[in-house]
């Protein structure tokens, strides 16, 4: 009967680079005093843009369930908040924040061939908005 034997495990001689000891990088990094979380700003927008963006953020606790959204209104509302909109090729438009403590730009879709953003879309978009950025609802007052 044969039986597995495992073999030995093989010693690699390190041939890159000279071992240092993490420990002290460890000790530091949790001595480090941790930064306060970073404060969002709020945005005062006039009542075309917050409109938008109750739908965008749309809480279920609030009454009325909003509607679709135009495409105007939105390009209003993310340059009221800071962001530079541009038109790419076809439908794609980049949205470059140009006042803004955000790190990146990001695209959206226009949507064709109806002018109107749809409510399930716009939660997608308003989703997408709150990762990248980190913004949610309560960012917004008139």
């Amino acid at each position: 009967s044969s039986k597995f034997v495992p073999s030995q495990p093989k010693v690699k001689s390190k041939t890159r680079g000279s071992v240092q000891d993490n420990t002290a990088a460890i000790d530091e990094a949790a001595t480090a005093p941790v930064p306060a979380e970073n404060e969002q700003p709020v945005f005062r927008l006039k009542k075309r843009a917050l409109k938008v963006f109750n739908a965008l953020f749309y809480n279920p606790s609030q009454s009325d369930l909003p509607g679709e959204i135009q495409w105007s209104d939105f390009l209003f509302a993310m340059a009221a908040t800071g962001f530079a909109p541009e038109k790419l090729c076809g439908s794609v438009w980049k949205f470059t924040p140009s006042a803004l403590d955000v790190e990146r730009s990001i695209q959206f879709h226009e949507p064709h061939p109806v002018g109107k953003i749809p409510f399930r879309n716009a939660r997608q978009i308003g989703r997408r908005l709150s990762r990248t950025c980190g913004w949610h609802g309560a960012m917004f007052t008139i």
